[in-house]
């Protein structure tokens, strides 16, 4: 399947499925309300009814929140392991979810029971797995960004400028972005060698994930940006929407709000169209390796087959030639056993007639002379 059809189908899978994208949008809405309240909380302990708040709305003071945490330390260390145990839920949360949009995208009809169930059924083994992946990532963070900065060090004494500096980091930052990218792409299709084989083996998705990921490297990583380009597009235009708006009266509040939420259920629908696009891709190669497999199988087993009856008919042909060798045998005993009874006979009559039998020609011609006369 081409990259631009594998596009498609996810695009059509993902709108087939309303129903799972409200369900995930109205999780994450619960979830943020874990945050969200207790900050509002915390806000309004350290500023009260100050007028600092309206300053806020018009813009990031920081004045105002070196006051604030100066004056609210001990709220600001219960918000801070509040984000600290919330930011842990949400990646548990998202590494959760992933089975039950699995089992959804993957020709399951949505609804709660079946979600939970994927998600229930595939939690530990993604959980491996992204721990898995996490340490993988931060030995290629690690081999990346040491080596960028012993060589920037020396770079920094001879440039001519701090642009050759900017530069220097801004490959880095790219060229880490590039293996970050294969990264989340070799997850995602280890995720899938998991669910379509229900395998339990982390480190052999792994290696399979990797291993598709570069043997379909140009549709893979194309796919992925295809996917990607369009939310970063519209996180652009978010930005700069919310900044026109405002928060300074009511209207603006409930036009942010409705705006961020739209953000939020946009975020969702593209995240559920990469896994269906990938997952489209995925599934038709496996599923053209499975019946090259199931070919293979059959030609395999059809040939043990022949192999099988070839056997057979060699062991007849045998027994068939064994039994005409012994035939042949029993003959040639038989004649040779006939031949040495004659021969036996013979002697015996030999051995019976009497030697004075036996005359000679002079005795015989003698013996007819003495009859004429």
């Amino acid at each position: 399947m081409n990259i631009a059809r594998a596009y498609k189908n996810g695009f059509t899978s993902t709108l087939q499925s309303p129903r799972m994208l409200l369900f995930i949008y109205v999780m994450n809405l619960l979830l943020s309300l874990l945050l969200a309240l207790p900050f509002m909380k915390i806000l309004q302990t350290g500023f009260g009814d100050s007028m600092v708040v309206n300053s806020i709305k018009e813009g990031f003071s920081f004045t105002v929140f070196t006051d604030f945490f100066q004056n609210s330390k001990s709220n600001i260390v219960i918000l801070a392991n509040l984000i600290k145990w919330v930011g842990l839920i949400y990646i548990l949360f998202n590494i959760f979810i992933n089975g039950g949009i699995l089992r959804t995208l993957n020709k399951e009809r949505f609804t709660i029971t079946t979600f939970f169930t994927g998600s229930g059924y595939n939690f530990w083994r993604f959980l491996f797995l992204t721990m898995f992946m996490f340490v993988i990532h931060i030995i290629v963070a690690l081999i990346i960004f040491i080596p960028s900065g012993i060589f920037y060090e020396q770079i920094s004494l001879n440039a001519s400028s701090e642009l050759t500096s900017i530069y220097w980091w801004l490959g880095t930052v790219v060229l880490y972005l590039f293996f970050l990218v294969i990264f989340l792409i070799v997850s995602d299709y280890a995720k899938f060698y998991i669910v379509l084989n229900d395998s339990i083996n982390i480190f052999n998705a792994f290696w399979k994930g990797l291993k598709y990921t570069f043997s379909n490297f140009i549709r893979v990583y194309v796919l992925y940006l295809w996917v990607l380009i369009i939310p970063i597009a519209l996180t652009y235009i978010y930005i700069k929407v919310s900044d026109d708006i405002g928060m300074l009266a009511i209207t603006g509040i409930i036009l942010t709000f409705l705006l961020n939420q739209i953000f939020i259920l946009l975020r969702i629908f593209f995240r559920v169209w990469l896994f269906a696009s990938e997952l489209e891709l995925y599934s038709d190669d496996f599923i053209k390796d499975e019946k090259a497999k199931n070919e293979k199988a059959r030609y395999a087993e059809w040939d043990a087959k022949v192999e099988k009856v070839n056997n057979e008919a060699k062991k007849i042909l045998n027994k068939e030639d064994d039994k005409q060798q012994t035939t042949e045998n029993k003959d040639t005993s038989e004649k040779t056993e006939s031949i040495k009874e004659d021969e036996n006979k013979k002697d015996e009559t030999d051995a019976d007639t009497p030697k004075d039998k036996i005359i000679t020609e002079e005795e015989m011609l003698k013996k007819i002379e003495n009859e004429k006369k």
